[in-house]
């Protein structure tokens, strides 16, 4: 026969154990009950955002003309990276370009910023951009990186102990290549953003997105575009909307 004592502790044990704890807005998501972006009623004279991507996989951007862009009725304003105050973004380190200056390192990578009163003089203008680049052969393949010397960025491992060491005195030691088609993380999801300008020269965001920015990176273009950024809120007197379709991954084939 158990002891009581002992059953009573095992219940004191379980009360204690970690219990699952629903995602906060499940219940809405699953019911069509929750509030995104998009369903937010559009504001009088709000303007649409959007941006041209990079037609190649690597480049130098030699010009980019949107004269004719701008000359479509509708369309207020074209943006590029000489109009972004802080054009590099990075959660550990900064050095992606919000807009293409000079070097272009992927398929798609945003290289101006336009908007416009309507979504049909959005497309119209976004079409109307015209860019010399400079096409170089990109980078698509570990073998060849390792080759060329082209990385990303410079490894910072953590080290801890003697590993020569400890290889050298471990009794099996396994040697081979183990390769995956995967990589860490795929956006596909759509991205839509608004800013609302307010007094003071002070802005208030709305974000769709799958992280959380940086607040000095409010205002500017990610990959995949985050909101609407400091230049365009401080020349626009009406609120934009950025908006970037499922139908565009912003993972797109990297050149560099």
């Amino acid at each position: 026969m158990s002891d009581p004592r002992s059953n009573q502790k095992l219940d004191q044990h379980r009360l204690k154990m970690p219990q699952d704890t629903p995602h906060e807005g499940g219940a809405t998501h699953v019911t069509g009950e929750s509030i995104f972006v998009d369903d937010i009623i559009s504001q009088k004279d709000e303007l649409q955002v959007g941006y041209v991507g990079s037609p190649v996989a690597h480049g130098i951007l030699k010009s980019i003309d949107f004269s004719k862009a701008l000359a479509i009725p509708g369309v207020v304003a074209v943006l590029t990276a000489k109009d972004v105050k802080h054009n590099l973004w990075g959660t550990i380190v900064q050095d992606q370009p919000l807009l293409v200056s000079n070097q272009i390192g992927y398929r798609d990578e945003p290289l101006c910023v336009i908007a416009a009163e309507d979504r049909k003089s959005l497309a119209l203008a976004k079409r109307a951009v015209e860019f010399r680049i400079d096409e170089k052969i990109p980078v698509l393949s570990l073998e060849q990186s390792i080759q060329e010397k082209n990385f990303l960025y410079s490894p910072t491992p953590f080290r801890k102990g003697n590993v020569e060491l400890a290889l050298k005195n471990s009794p099996h030691v396994l040697k081979g290549e183990f390769e995956i088609g995967g990589q860490e993380h795929f956006y596909l999801e759509s991205q839509a953003s608004i800013a609302y300008p307010l007094e003071g020269n002070h802005n208030s965001a709305f974000l769709g997105r799958v992280t959380i920015v940086h607040l000095d990176e409010i205002g500017a273009f990610g990959q995949p575009p985050c909101i609407p950024d400091e230049p365009l809120l401080s020349r626009m007197e009406f609120p934009p909307f950025l908006s970037t379709s499922c139908d565009r991954p912003s993972m797109r084939t990297h050149g560099s």
